[in-house]
């Protein structure tokens, strides 16, 4: 077995600790005899397992490795992926400035290969990324523009992903119908393609969607389907967290022994299965449902038995939860068995817990919970200090916030800036082709136009010297008839044939020819004479004919001069262009023309 085929046999049974030892000892990465493809392949999928684990900073670190030998790849779909992957990385960071920028560079490799694929999957890590970001509305309006994409690429699955991406940020926004709307459409479609976890997933969204309405009976209904579905196709985890949901949605609708029935079953099922964290949440959810019937002291023994389970897990948030229930129950008047004393060390242990998490808010609530303890056993000294600390953090959270929300707006406007750039640098992009394509039409015409003027010119000459060419004949017919005639006709046929060759080819006629020349090879005779300034204005005539290959003496004719002047001309152009002997004067007036 290869060092790659060990690599990718590690990575397929998720040994991510062995792989990457096994890369890092190996000289995969330093090696090039080592193709690119397999050090961009290895360091991708290492870095994606990393990103499941949630070891972020190792994830980021191969994606890193990744992209180094994908951009010499020419596989242009994985260079995409692995930007993808970057942005989301640096999302689940909250690092959203960085998280934009890859996005940008993926939408940017994506258009440069013309694959729409690619722009589709933009749109919805653009969705994904505003409804990180809270701003839902631009998130369902990055979805609604995968969704028309989605339209081209007919990629279904896909589609799901986005209509169940909008449905959670219309559903976030309190857009009900929309977010309705949205999911049913994924539910229909993944029953269509016979999803069965998406149709599970659908059906408990919308169940969500009913509950955060009030709507009770409605959301029973849509958990009880995703329940079946997910027991069927054998998703355990998935079917827990609907039970749970149940269960809940029953204790909201004071439904206790329903409630209790169905939490009682996810715990039993959690310790067949040793499901610790599973067993810790049910006990808990039993101990809401005792509470909340006033059953404070079987209420106790569940919120007790959860508590050392949490703890045991280190969970510290389900631990303040916990032992902030626990304590109520301790430092409630209402309780005949109350014992504020003890309340108060649980509060105080509470409190140490919840200062390892930083949230100034909760630290607020647990000192305004212990001065109503000391006021309640009568210490106003410690009632007041306690008092005191929940103004101060309530301020310090009140501050937080401010800044949070001024840190939001200024993130929201530094990407609101970017995509206003980019939209402009489209839109500049589109102007400056649109404008390339107008110059390419006007060449295009003018080509033609030129082209239709020579074809002129040509016919032109042409009649005029078949005119010219016609008149000869016709005095030579007549020279040969005066030779056999009297004096008196002789001299009226060398009359005649006076009048015909001044007739052959006249000024304004030349003039017209000329005036057509000049708007063909107008360029090309100005060129010529700026660079050759010592042509004359006949010769420079002769050079635009000779460019038109006509022979020298069609050349005589349209000069008015004779053959003789036009080898002269031809003489004297060699001379002043510097030609060699033998070198063709026209092959140079197109390769002049053509550098021109």
């Amino acid at each position: 077995m290869t060092l790659c085929e060990k690599i990718y046999a590690m990575l397929e049974i998720e040994d991510i600790v062995q792989a990457e030892e096994l890369i890092r000892n190996s000289t995969l990465l330093s090696d090039n005899e080592f193709p690119d493809e397999d050090r961009m392949r290895t360091s991708y999928m290492l870095a994606k397992l990393f990103f499941k684990k949630g070891k972020l900073e190792k994830s980021l670190e191969w994606g890193f490795i990744s992209q180094k030998f994908s951009e010499k790849s020419v596989n242009y779909v994985h260079y995409s992926n692995v930007l993808t992957h970057l942005g989301w990385v640096y999302l689940c960071k909250s690092e959203y400035n960085n998280a934009y920028d890859y996005f940008q560079q993926q939408l940017l490799h994506a258009e440069k290969h013309n694959n729409i694929s690619l722009v589709e999957k933009y749109y919805i890590n653009m969705g994904s990324f505003y409804k990180y970001m809270s701003v839902f509305d631009k998130a369902i309006s990055s979805f609604d523009k995968g969704l028309e994409i989605n339209e081209k690429t007919q990629d279904f699955e896909n589609r799901i992903a986005i209509l169940i991406g909008k449905g959670n940020c219309c559903h976030s926004s309190s857009f009900y119908e929309q977010s309705l709307q949205a999911y049913q459409e994924a539910l229909s479609l993944s029953e269509r393609l016979d999803k069965k976890k998406n149709i599970a997933d659908c059906l408990s969204n919308i169940g969500l969607l009913y509950k955060d309405q009030n709507k009770c009976s409605h959301a029973l209904e849509y958990y009880y389907k995703s329940l079946y579905l997910t027991e069927e196709i054998g998703e355990t985890y998935s079917a827990l967290i609907t039970k749970t949901n149940i269960g809940n949605i029953y204790t909201k609708m004071q439904d206790y022994t329903q409630a209790l029935k169905i939490h009682k079953e996810v715990y039993e099922y959690c310790v067949e299965n040793t499901i610790k964290k599973g067993i810790a949440k049910s006990l808990n959810n039993i101990g809401n449902i005792y509470y909340y019937q006033g059953l404070v002291t079987e209420a106790l023994s569940y919120y007790e038995q959860a508590l050392v389970l949490f703890k045991e897990l280190s969970d510290i948030h389900e631990i303040v939860a916990v032992q902030g229930n626990i304590a109520s129950i301790h430092g409630s008047e209402s309780n005949e068995n109350s014992n504020p004393h003890y309340a108060i060390e649980l509060r105080k242990e509470t409190l140490n817990y919840i200062i390892k998490l930083h949230n100034p808010y909760k630290e607020s609530i647990e000192h305004f919970a212990l001065s109503q303890l000391y006021e309640q056993i009568q210490n106003w000294e410690l009632a007041n200090i306690h008092l005191k600390e929940y103004y101060r953090l309530q301020q310090i959270t009140f501050d937080e916030d401010v800044k949070s929300r001024f840190h939001s707006f200024t993130l929201e406007r530094q990407i609101a800036e970017k995509e206003q750039q980019r939209v402009l640098a489209e839109k500049e992009s589109e102007i400056a082709q649109l404008y390339y394509e107008k110059q390419k039409q006007e060449n295009e015409l003018l080509k033609q136009d030129l082209m239709h003027k020579e074809r002129e010119l040509t016919a032109m000459i042409e009649r005029l010297v078949q005119k010219s060419q016609f008149i000869t004949t016709i005095s030579k017919k007549l020279e040969e008839i005066a030779e056999l005639n009297r004096n008196e006709s002789k001299r009226e046929i060398y009359h005649l044939i006076e009048i015909l060759e001044s007739r052959s080819i006249d000024e304004s006629e030349r003039s017209v020819m000329f005036l057509q020349l000049q708007s063909v090879y107008g360029d090309f005779m100005k060129i010529l004479g700026e660079r050759y300034s010592s042509l004359q204005e006949k010769e420079i005539m002769t050079c635009a004919l000779l460019k038109m290959k006509l022979p020298s003496s069609k050349i005589a004719l349209m000069l008015g001069v004779s053959d003789r002047s036009v080898e002269k001309y031809r003489g004297n152009i060699r001379k002043k262009l510097g030609l060699p002997a033998g070198a063709s004067i026209e092959n140079f007036f197109e390769n002049f023309y053509d550098k021109e």
